[in-house]
This record gives structure tokens, sequence and C-alpha cells, in this order.
């Protein structure tokens, strides 16, 4: 049988002749007889995915990035931004492993195509890496089934993923500008001096690069004491200087390691290891935490995406006049976007994790899986989140993924959930009511 989604807004065209490329061929395997990562006492009914895209090139040409450092960068051979072959191979693999996990957990058929009703993929539009991504991911979790990746066109914006940028979920200046001071302590440069280590070493790398507007008045500086800055546009709130410095120059690291360079050029061959990438990657991490994970900017670009995701977990689904939704999917859901977008999930959730072998908690192909469980006694609903990620090695070795080399997997459980949760996992009503106090109410509802 051969099934298609049915949503109003595709626009597959542009992607579809290259996809090719990055399907993989996909072997059946006998299921276990006893399946990994199932809640005893509860069936499981639904898995809904946030996921961020594959492994891509800088968003910086190599002439771009030489402003950052005397030492040249590498040339990726491909248009910034874009996503990689590498890339799009490690999110087949996901897919594949997604299909054969939650198959053991008896959620999805081991082999076959859903009915039509069963599956949603929905894709960011703003870069064509996450759309590519999406419909890589859904054509290994089900192969040969014709399924395509919902997106909205790209004339403009999706709003459900830039809901500040295009004025549907708008930032008050003053409050943003005090929810960042507020991260930092009231000091904007706190994690300069917080993160002198890993800066220092950064530092060491790209070989000192004058600049400025240095902390302390300094006439120059490299990237250890380059200062930080707030700026308000129409659009949102920056935080730009020495952290976001960081966290792109960390990242671009990373992405060397895990596309597979060479080790002698990966950091100039200085960073080639899971201890190096750590020290580089902290300052993305805190970057992340301070711009995307606290409250109030959380909410404000995060909260139609959040009312989504617990809409699906419902079953529900619909439109109101700023802001499409995608079906919700019976079975299996998964959307797909940027880093920014796990990140203030994340915070609504109420989530903190750090994943074992891979210093970027919000990196390529990372997870959010909230599964809904079915109680076989009371019959009532319950989520467990779970992230799933690729390791270092998985990625940098294009490691095909099996029950005897599963993906990373990390369960959460909800704060304030404790003597509700059963496993691990908690009643859906206490998740919605706990998610519904973080959420903007001046964002568009989902009806």
């Amino acid at each position: 049988m051969r099934c298609r989604f049915r949503f109003a807004s595709l626009v597959v065209g542009l992607f579809t002749p290259v996809l090719w490329l990055f399907s993989l061929q996909v072997h059946a395997e006998a299921a276990p007889t006893k399946a990994v990562g199932g809640v005893q006492g509860m069936a499981l009914e639904k898995v809904v995915m946030l996921l961020r895209h594959g492994v891509r090139s800088p968003n910086q040409t190599a002439e771009q990035l030489s402003e950052s450092s005397f030492r040249p960068w590498p040339d990726w051979g491909i248009e910034p931004g874009d996503l990689t072959v590498h890339g799009a191979k490690l999110i087949g693999y996901l897919g594949r492993y997604y299909r054969m996990h939650y198959a053991d957990l008896g959620l999805l058929s081991p082999t076959g195509c859903p009915t039509e009703d069963a599956v949603s993929v929905w894709a960011d539009n703003s870069t064509r890496r996450i759309p590519f991504s999406a419909q890589v991911l859904v054509e290994n979790v089900f192969p040969g089934c014709d399924l395509r990746t919902g997106f909205m066109p790209q004339t403009a914006p999706d709003k459900l993923f830039h809901p500040v940028e295009l004025g549907t979920c708008p930032l008050a200046v003053g409050r943003a500008e005090d929810a960042l001071l507020a991260a930092v302590d009231g000091d904007i440069n706190q994690p300069m001096r917080e993160l002198q280590a890993p800066l220092e070493f950064m530092q060491s790398l790209l070989k000192v690069r004058p600049r400025g507007v240095c902390i302390g008045n300094l006439s120059a500086c490299g990237i250890d004491q380059f200062a930080n800055a707030i700026r308000a546009e129409p659009e949102g709130i920056r935080l730009e200087g020495g952290l976001m410095a960081a966290a792109t120059v960390g990242e671009n690291i990373l992405l060397e390691y895990v596309e597979g360079f060479p080790a002698d050029q990966v950091g100039w061959g200085q960073a080639a290891s899971p201890e190096a990438l750590g020290k580089l990657l902290a300052p993305r991490n805190r970057y992340l935490d301070i711009t995307k994970r606290t409250p109030y900017l959380a909410a404000q670009h995060g909260t139609p995406l959040m009312r989504v995701l617990l809409g699906a977990l419902d079953d529900q689904s619909g439109q109101t006049p700023q802001v499409t939704v995608p079906p919700p999917g019976e079975d299996f859901v998964a959307i797909v976007g940027r880093d920014l977008h796990l990140a203030v999930i994340g915070a609504l959730l109420g989530l903190n994790w750090t994943l074992p072998d891979q210093p970027d908690r919000h990196g390529s192909g990372v997870t959010i899986a909230l599964e809904r469980w079915r109680h076989t006694v009371n019959d009532q609903v319950y989520v467990r989140p779970v992230i799933h990620y690729q390791t270092l090695s998985q990625m940098r070795g294009a490691e095909e993924l099996n029950r005897e080399n599963p993906p990373g997997r990390v369960v959460l459980t909800f704060p304030g959930c404790e003597d509700d949760a059963v496993s691990g996992a908690c009643p859906l009503s206490v998740v919605r009511e706990q998610v519904n106090a973080r959420l903007a109410p001046e964002c568009p509802t989902v009806d």
C-alpha cells in the first residue's frame, strides 16, 4: 500500500530531484523477544518527536570565517549551511533505528507502510537543509511508502517556527533585556569569566584576531576577552559579541569532526578529541541557555510550537489565522527544526539534559521524543520524555544504528511529577497543566 500525507501546503518539487542521493537501503530485522525501553504495565500509543536537522556545512564561507582567525578555515565544497551527504546519511540511520525501536515497543509494524492518518512529518521552511533532513528521515522510517514531508511554501518563513521574528509573539524589548540580564546575574560579561578556560583554549586555536570591542576597554583582544552586548532589533533581541562568536566557532569545529574531516584538519589539528570538543562547545551551550532557555524568551519563541506538540499528544490539530498547524498523526509525529527549537521546547517542558559522548546538547539529529503511554490497569495516559542522539564516534564514523549499536538515549523525568510518575512517565494531564503555565498567553492558541 502506498500512503501520502494530506498536507495542504507541500513544496517538494524543489527537493525531490536530489533526495534520492540520500536514501538508504533498509533491511528488516526480526523483533527481539523483549523490547528495550518499555514501561512496565503500560502500552505505547504514540510518539511525538522534535528533532534538529542533520549535519551541515558552516553558515559562513571560509572567507567570512577568516575574520575570526589568522589561520585559514577549510573549504567544505558546498554552499554555506547546506545539509551534507554525510549528514543525510546520519539522519537516515536515525530514521531506520526509530522504525526498528518503535516496532520493538509495539507502536509501529516492523515492515510495510502506515495508514493514511497514522504519520505526520513537518519541517521548518527557513533553510533547505531542514526539509531535506525531514524527507530523508521519513524515507528511512517508512521506506518505499512514497511519503512526503510537509512544510510551508518558501515565499515566507513559517510562523510556527519563527513567531518572534514575524510578530506572532512579539517581544517586549525591556522585558527581554531584563530576562537576558537576569540570566547572567546582571553582568553581561559574566559568561566570559565563567568560561575563561574554554575561551582561552579556543583563542589558542584561533591564534589571536584583534578586536576593537573588548572587556575592560582594552585596545585589542582575542575571543576570550571580546565583550558582549545586547542589541534590540525590530524582529527580536540579540546577545552579540564574544559569547555568540565563541558559540559559532565551537560548533564549526564540531562540524568538522562529525563530518569526518581528517584529524589534522579538525581545529587545525588540535581539536580532534572528545575532550577538546567538550571545551569548545561549552560557550555554545551557555549561549543557548541564556538566549533561548530563559523563561520569558523561551515562552515567546516556543509557545506556538509547544501548543502543536501538546495538541499532537492529544490527537488534536487545527488552524488559526496566524499559525498553520500540521496534522497530528495517529501513531508517529516528527517535527524537524533547528537547535533553537530544541532549546526553547526543552525549557517549556522543564527539561534539562547532558548527553554522554556528545558535548552539543542541541546538536545535529538530537531528538526530543515525547512518548504517550497508556496504563493497562487504570487506563490513564502518561508521557515519558526521551532524548535520542548519535554519539560523536557514531557520527564521525557514520556508524549504522541497530540493537547492538543503538544511538545514545537519555530517559528524562518531568520536574514536579514525582508523586504521580510511573517508571519516569508523568500523567499527560499533569504535563499539560505544567507546560501551559509556562506559555505566553498573548501568543495565538490552537483551536
